[in-house]
Formats: structure tokens, C-alpha cells, sequence
């Protein structure tokens, strides 16, 4: 499953889905889930692809063109062929096709149930199919202050399933959320500085709390958050607890803020999992990397934040220079001024000034005669 579609030329897509499509089986049919207005596979490229959303295309495009999206985004909007609104997401895809590759970009981190989104993806894909997802890191989003996820978090969701979130994703979004420069969501490892808490009254957490308890819909939020380390040590404990046949087949670093994975299903036996131990090297490892994930952007942060404050001292010290300089110049010019004025001063109180003073008293009034 390594050769790709002849008519489909990748290098035309954006970098974003290249990265995504890389190592599919693009010569078969692919599942691309909640694409709305960009598709990573559109079938616009030649892409044999299936749209599974949460509206149809009519929908989507009244939604998002409320939200100002412009009309070419508006066209990249494409037929959706199964919407799905609750319930198991395979159980939605009525046409009963499986797919050589599965694409979600951004979904993830929104379901309620990520056992679910896995059992889905081993469901509808055909052997030595794989799922690509495109997750965003939240080490480089307004997620930034929020712990990574952990694998009982995702456990305890999927033993008590529930259609819609509860509060305490919505009370970590309004409690742990940064912003930079106030108003940017997402930033890159070399523009992750400026960061600060949005102004938020805590009667709106509680108006919050309130309005999700109560709801009887699905109201949107980021519930799990991730680092390239914390994604692969959950699909590998999910794994080792049973609760799926996915492994991570490869995760690449982060660009800018998101990170992409790739996942296939091996179905575990004795023989190929005997040493995934709690306390094996790998996972200890891993829990180490997550760690180092973290530090290394707190410290990119504490350089960057270095490097604007020497920014500023330097630009402070050539502000002291030129008012210094400004200050001899100001100092030098009243010296001047202060001798003409001394030199003027010689000059009016001498005879020779005092004896020529009629001459001067009458050619003024010559100038005077001329001028009238």
C-alpha cells in the first residue's frame, strides 16, 4: 500500500496536507472527518475521498458564512456524504465502505470519547490502512498552561460515555487559557513570548459552569490537550490496557503549532507485547520526554523573554547616549549663545557705538522715506 494515485499531484497541495498525506495509500478511498472549509484530500485535487461531518454542505456554508468566512472559502466547503451528529462515528458512515486511509485534522482533541474515534478508525479501515491525525500542540496555542491529557482521564470518559462534554474542560479553557498579544491563539517555538492570561470575571466561569451543566446539546471545546511525547504515550498505555488495537506508526515534530501523527492497527498478542511493562524503558522514556517538551518551551520562553529585555536595555543605553549628547549640545549652545550676548553687550556700551548712534538713527529714517 506505498504506491499513490497517478493523477493526484501532492507537491500542488499546501505543505500542511502534504505532511498529513504523507505515507497513505492514496491509490485507494480515503474518510476525511470534519474537513468543513479545508479539506486536507479535497476531491477538487483528485482525491477518491468520503466527507463525514457534523452538517451537510448547505449547512456548513449558512454556518460558516455567519462567521465572515469569504466566498472562496465558503466554495471550499465540499459535499459532505454522512453526517454525523451522536453516536458511535462508524455507525454514521450508512454506505458500509472501509477506507485505505483515514484524515482528521483538529478532531481529536474535541471528541468526547477518544476509545471511540479509535475503535471507529479500526472499524472502517482496510488492512494496512492508516489514520493520519493533525493535532495541535498545546505548547504553542492558548492550551499552553493546561496539564498534557493523561490515559485515566481519557479511560474514565470512555467507561462513563457521555454525548456532550462536561464543565471542567469549559472551567480549564476560561482558568488556563493565554493569549498572545492579548489576542493570538496560536504561535510558533520562536514567537512564544508576550503571552498573558485574557481578561475573564469569574461570574463568567460560573454563568458557564452553569449553561454546559445544563445543556442538552454538544457545545464545542478543546477537552484533551497534547505534546508530540504525551499523544504517543497515551495510544501506547490505551494499547497496553486493551482498550485498542492502534500503535503510532510515526509522529512528526511540530510545525509551527501542530504536530502530525500516523497510526495503523496491530492487533496485540503475547508474543509482540510481552515487554510493555508499566515501568518499561519506553515509557519511562516518554513520560521523560513529555517533561523535556515542556521545559524546553518554558526555557525558549525565558530565552526569548532574555533577549527582549537586553533588546530593550540596548535600546535604553542608546536612548541615555543621545540625551547625553543632546545635553552637551543644549549645554555647548548656551555657552555660544551666552558670549554673543557678552560680545553684544562690549559692542553697544563702547563710544565708538554711542558716537555713530545719529548715523544709524538716520539711516532708518532714509529707509523709512524708501519704504513710503
Amino acid at each position: 500500500m506505498d504506491q499513490e494515485r497517478t493523477d493526484i499531484d501532492l507537491a500542488a497541495l499546501p505543505e500542511r496536507a502534504q505532511r498529513a498525506l504523507a505515507g497513505l495509500d492514496l491509490a485507494g478511498v480515503g474518510l476525511e472527518i470534519g474537513p468543513s472549509f479545508n479539506p486536507i484530500a479535497p476531491r477538487s485535487a483528485g482525491f477518491d475521498v468520503r466527507i463525514l461531518d457534523h452538517a451537510d454542505r448547505a449547512d456548513l456554508i449558512g454556518k460558516y458564512r455567519e462567521v465572515g468566512l469569504s466566498p472562496a472559502e465558503l466554495d471550499r466547503i465540499e459535499e459532505v456524504d454522512f453526517v454525523w451528529r451522536s453516536g458511535p462515528v462508524h455507525e454514521a458512515v450508512t454506505s458500509g465502505e472501509r477506507f485505505n486511509y483515514i484524515v482528521a485534522a483538529h478532531v481529536i482533541e474535541h471528541v468526547t470519547d477518544i476509545v471511540a474515534l479509535l475503535d471507529t478508525a479500526q472499524r472502517l479501515l482496510e488492512p494496512g490502512g492508516q489514520l493520519s491525525l493533525i493535532v495541535p500542540d498545546k505548547r504553542y496555542c492558548f492550551d499552553r498552561m493546561r496539564p498534557v491529557t493523561t490515559v485515566g482521564q481519557v479511560v474514565e470518559a470512555h467507561l462513563d460515555p457521555d454525548l456532550f462534554h462536561g464543565p471542567a474542560p469549559f472551567i480549564d479553557t476560561h482558568l488556563y487559557t493565554v493569549r498572545r498579544f492579548a489576542t493570538g491563539n496560536t504561535w510558533d517555538a520562536h514567537s512564544g513570548t508576550d503571552l498573558a492570561i485574557p481578561p475573564c470575571e469569574w461570574a463568567t466561569v460560573r454563568d458557564t459552569i452553569n449553561r454546559v451543566h445544563q445543556a442538552d446539546e454538544y457545545i464545542d471545546i478543546h477537552r484533551w490537550v497534547f505534546t508530540p511525547a504525551s499523544l504517543e504515550l497515551l495510544i501506547r498505555d490505551l494499547r497496553a490496557l486493551g482498550y485498542t488495537d492502534m500503535e503510532i506508526v510515526e509522529i512528526t515534530p511540530t510545525d509551527s503549532y501542530e504536530f502530525f501523527a500516523r497510526l495503523a492497527v496491530r492487533p496485540r498478542t503475547e508474543a509482540t507485547d510481552r515487554d510493555d511493562a508499566v515501568n518499561s524503558p519506553e515509557r519511562w522514556q516518554l513520560l521523560q520526554q513529555i517533561e523535556r517538551e515542556q521545559a524546553t518551551v518554558a526555557l525558549a520562553a525565558e530565552v526569548a523573554a532574555a533577549a527582549a529585555r537586553d533588546e530593550l536595555a540596548a535600546h535604553l543605553q542608546d536612548v541615555t547616549v543621545a540625551f547625553r549628547a543632546a545635553i552637551e549640545e543644549r549645554d555647548a549652545l548656551r555657552s555660544a549663545n551666552a558670549e554673543l550676548l557678552e560680545q553684544l553687550a562690549e559692542v553697544t556700551s563702547s563710544a565708538s557705538w554711542r558716537a555713530t548712534a545719529p548715523l544709524r538713527h538716520a539711516k532708518s529714517l532714509v529707509k523709512r522715506d524708501e519704504g513710503d
